[in-house]
């Protein structure tokens, strides 16, 4: 009995296949969650193309042929969102301060300068381009830009 339980010891037939048991899942999964970051950069990047895109098209149009709704329409279509996930905003900037309400008027001698805020949002989960590991990342993209 001994002899036997010595030899049972010393066999090394199948183990190879028990560590691939246990190493397969980690792998799998680190596979799973590097496509998942990489579907994560690449949304995060198309809606920062998205956002430059139509401030672009903002600081290019001339003011009395720029509507918000047009603006937001084009946004849309862009990022690949809603309309309700755009957010625009029309303001006035004195020399380089915050953006102000659209009818403040600047101190003597400040340049006035007529500002658009545009604000992207949206969710990245497994419904919206995702494997599902990565589930709930909020994106907020914003940027300003100077019109007309």
């Amino acid at each position: 009995m001994k002899a036997q339980f010595l030899r049972l010891i010393r066999d090394d037939r199948g183990t190879s296949m028990i560590e691939l048991a246990i190493v397969a899942p980690v792998l799998a999964g680190l596979m799973l969650g590097m496509v998942d970051v990489s579907l994560l950069v690449q949304r995060r990047l198309e809606m920062q193309e998205a956002t430059a895109q139509l401030a672009n098209i903002a600081a290019s149009t001339p003011p009395t042929a720029l509507t918000l709704d047009g603006l937001r329409t084009a946004g849309a279509r862009l990022a690949h969102v809603p309309e309700g996930q755009i957010t625009l905003g029309l303001g006035i900037r004195c020399n380089n301060g915050p953006i102000q309400a659209p009818d403040t008027v600047c101190e003597l001698g400040q340049q006035s300068s007529n500002m658009l805020t545009i604000q992207l949002q949206d969710q990245f989960g497994p419904g919206n381009g995702g494997i599902g590991f990565l589930s709930g990342v909020h994106f907020n993209i914003a940027r300003e830009v100077q019109i007309g």
